[in-house]
């Protein structure tokens, strides 16, 4: 009798604790190195014999690309570790996080043992799941390749202009005059330099003008394409949160419609109160509201880099902010413009501008003679106004553009400081919400203990108890991975504060 009670009671446990005991062993994470990533498997391969790592790398296939992972670590500690060992022949390489199972089968075929067997205190992260992920697209008119192009468009065309050269004043002066009443005439054939008026220094300002108005167009342009990147990236990102809660709609779906199920053969058998039943009822259809609004909305994978930063976010380290603020400072746009206002300044009207210098050489004829003269001189004409007050306005002018930058300078770190408090606040809460999901599976597994094996002198587990942790793990698992996502918004936004495009140069394992 005793036996056929323990049958029942695992028959009941797994109706009742539903995917999230059973499928514990596909959830666990386990903690990777992952080297590089290439679109054919035979150039990781060759990569991989290259240097030797077939001993403790394998090459996994992922969304249509094949990436080198080495080494399994129970911990993102422990793979950091790791890490350091092949930062000499991969640069970029990362922690990655991946779920056990996947990796664990492959490293079994290669018989290298799997190093991700964890201890009872540790706790496995929720991960978005492996179906996000999405090829890789090679797309010209994504807004990060115009920007590439517009930079590349400034570079080669400031460097056109700097090789053009500014007019260097020769003039090639002909004159000839006829006296009407004496029918005599005269005329003069000079080379002229003129080194002032309508000469070389005017037409190197011109040129130097000209110089710094193409820079501002070109930085005020840029200034706008980093900001459509932003948006661009934003926009991407929202479609990743659609793809992300409608897996997880669906999920619920799947899990609230077997619980809907049991409810109603308990209701029925008076476990359950028709209360009880319709608000599962109005949860199931809300489930599949979610489902059909979700569906109907713009839909985005994640590349592979997205989601193994995705994936690892609360572990990881940014750059420190002094660091972060000097790469803000050498990028900045609006700095370089006030750089430009500053050196435009010097622009402002100089006596010099009305001094006129003429250096000649040539001959003439006069009239009433065929002799022709040799002539070489100068003629100057010195303005009598010298502005000496030009200086001072200068100096008011570009002091004034000088403390805007100081202004500018003072708002990047401010705006750092805040995106950084943030990033970590975010990495707080999924570090939370992570060990909230530890202890609900924990509390799961002793419920499911307690009807296995079940003891006189405790009291019947309540079923009720199971399913409200199930719907607990199911809106917790919500939960991380919507944190994950704001925490990657501030690493988004604090790219584009330092107008940095890889985020993994902000990131230090």
């Amino acid at each position: 009798m005793r036996v056929i009670q323990c049958i029942v009671s695992t028959n009941l446990l797994l109706l009742l604790i539903g995917p999230f005991a059973l499928a514990s062993q596909d959830r666990e994470s386990c903690y990777t190195v992952q080297l590089n990533v290439w679109p054919d498997h035979d150039q990781a391969d060759a990569f991989l014999n290259k240097h030797h790592l077939g001993k403790d790398c394998v090459v996994l296939p992922v969304a249509k690309q094949y990436s080198v992972q080495c080494g399994m670590s129970a911990t993102y500690v422990a793979a950091a570790e790791t890490l350091t060992r092949y930062h000499s022949i991969a640069p970029s390489a990362y922690v990655s996080a991946i779920r056990k199972k996947s990796l664990a089968l492959i490293y079994a075929k290669a018989n290298k043992g799997t190093g991700c067997d964890k201890e009872s205190s540790a706790v496995d992260a929720v991960l978005f799941p492996d179906s996000l992920l999405t090829e890789p697209i090679d797309s010209k008119q994504a807004v990060s390749a115009l920007l590439q192009k517009t930079e590349t468009i400034r570079e080669k065309y400031l460097r056109e202009l700097g090789n053009q050269g500014s007019f260097k004043g020769f003039y090639l002066r002909g004159q000839w005059e006829k006296d009407q009443d004496s029918g005599e005439s005269q005329d003069t054939l000079a080379l002229e330099w003129e080194l002032f008026d309508e000469g070389w220094r005017e037409s190197k300002q011109l040129l130097d003008k000209k110089k710094l108005e193409t820079q501002l167009q070109f930085f005020q342009m840029l200034k706008d394409m980093h900001e459509h990147r932003l948006n661009e990236r934003l926009y991407h990102q929202s479609g990743i949160e659609n793809s992300v809660r409608l897996h997880l709609a669906k999920t619920r779906l799947i899990e609230l419609s077997s619980l809907l199920k049991r409810y109603k053969q308990r209701r029925d058998n008076g476990y359950v109160t028709e209360a009880e039943t319709q608000q599962l009822e109005y949860q199931v259809d809300r489930a599949k509201m979610e489902i059909s609004q979700y569906s109907n909305m713009q839909q985005e994978g994640m590349s592979m880099l997205q989601f193994d930063l995705l994936n690892t976010i609360e572990h990881i380290s940014t750059v420190d902010q002094p660091s972060l603020l000097k790469i803000g400072i050498r990028q900045s746009i609006d700095l370089k413009i006030q750089d430009i206002f500053i050196q435009r300044a010097e622009f402002f009207p100089a006596w010099t501008d009305d001094l006129s210098v003429r250096l000649y050489l040539g001959n003439r004829r006069l009239y009433g003679g065929q002799r022709r003269d040799n002539l070489i001189g100068a003629r100057i004409r010195f303005p009598l106004d010298l502005n000496l007050k030009r200086r001072k306005l200068i100096k008011i002018e570009q002091n004034a553009y000088r403390d805007q930058k100081a202004a500018l300078t003072l708002r990047i770190e401010q705006k750092i400081v805040r995106l950084l408090d943030q990033f970590r606040f975010q990495q707080k809460r999924v570090h939370n919400l992570n060990g909230e999901h530890a202890l609900l599976q924990k509390r799961l597994a002793l419920l499911g203990m307690q009807v296995k094996y079940p003891l006189a002198e405790l009291a019947t587990v309540p079923e009720k108890e199971i399913d409200q942790i199930n719907m607990q793990m199911l809106l917790n698992l919500e939960e991380v991975l919507m944190a994950r996502l704001a925490t990657y918004d501030k690493l988004l936004k604090l790219s584009a504060l330092i107008m940095t495009e890889n985020l993994r140069s902000l990131v230090r394992d």
